[in-house]
């Protein structure tokens, strides 16, 4: 009984570790300014350049909830997708998901105005990456 334990731990321990796979590594050498791949998974992903706190703040301040969505009472959150390039701009902004696509809409504009920023890092090496945004439509419980 007690080898049965031992084998059924000793399995436990080391199939998942065999399950775990280790990512390769993609060269990145000084020629690839040129280069256009988009990394998704990534070492060290982008980030607004005034950091998290200031994006929830410009969100929340330029954020346009859509009439015909507020008067329906839909929220709910919108997915936007966009590429940061090595030069902090932005490019490719689309709405992957939302509750309706005036907030699909409204929240690429957001994206589109929020400014530069901070490119992820690759083997660190600045590069072109992806990155999905929520952005999430709520009503005052007290709105009409």
């Amino acid at each position: 009984m007690i080898r049965l334990l031992l084998w059924i731990t000793l399995l436990g321990t080391v199939i998942p570790g065999m399950a775990q796979t280790k990512t390769a590594d993609i060269p990145l050498t000084k020629e690839s300014d040129g280069d256009d791949r988009i990394f998704v998974l990534i070492e060290q992903p982008p980030s607004y350049l005034k950091g998290t706190d200031s994006l929830q703040r410009f969100i929340s301040k330029n954020l346009r909830y859509p009439e015909k969505d507020k008067q329906a009472r839909l929220q709910g959150i919108a997915y936007v997708y966009f590429v940061v390039a090595k030069d902090s701009t932005l490019s490719n902004v689309t709405c992957m998901r939302s509750p309706s696509p005036a907030m699909g809409e409204e929240a690429v504009r957001l994206i589109k105005e929020s400014g530069k920023w901070i490119p992820g890092k690759q083997n660190s090496v600045t590069a072109k990456m992806s990155h999905t945004l929520p952005i999430k439509f709520s009503l005052p419980s007290d709105v009409n």
